[in-house]
């Protein structure tokens, strides 16, 4: 293989390896996770229905940002949320905000999509050891 083709084989594989989606996850409580495949609702975001006395609570966030525009509903994006919504114990997720931006220097995307849980009453019974 010529010092070039190497130099090009070099540029190719690290212009790939960094093309992945950059995944952040944030808790806000912990609650027990379900199964990866759990069935998790779709929720339009409305601030009055996660406040304190709507029927939703938010458990976590879950950030995706990418170089390039991507569907926030796509297969992809759901096979990465879906898994992880479900470690976090949620319910539904809504997508909280969503932006692309296109410039001379390339795309990018990035979303954040809360977690949910539906608002229980709190559990009258004793606090449980350590």
């Amino acid at each position: 293989m010529s010092k070039s083709a190497r130099w090009t084989l070099l540029i190719v594989v690290t212009t790939a390896i960094g093309c992945g989606p950059d995944i952040k996850e944030r808790r806000l409580g912990f609650y027990p996770s379900r199964e990866p495949r759990c069935s998790l609702e779709f929720v339009q975001a409305d601030m009055r229905m996660m406040g304190p006395s709507g029927p939703w609570e938010v458990v976590g966030y879950i950030s995706i940002s990418e170089k390039h525009i991507s569907d926030p509903f796509s297969e992809k994006y759901r096979a990465i949320v879906r898994p992880r919504a479900c470690r976090m114990g949620g319910e539904a997720v809504t997508i909280m905000q969503a932006a692309s931006r296109e410039s001379g220097h390339g795309s990018t995307t990035g979303t954040t999509w809360g977690v949910l849980r539906y608002r229980r009453a709190p559990n009258p019974q004793a606090p449980s050891q350590f």
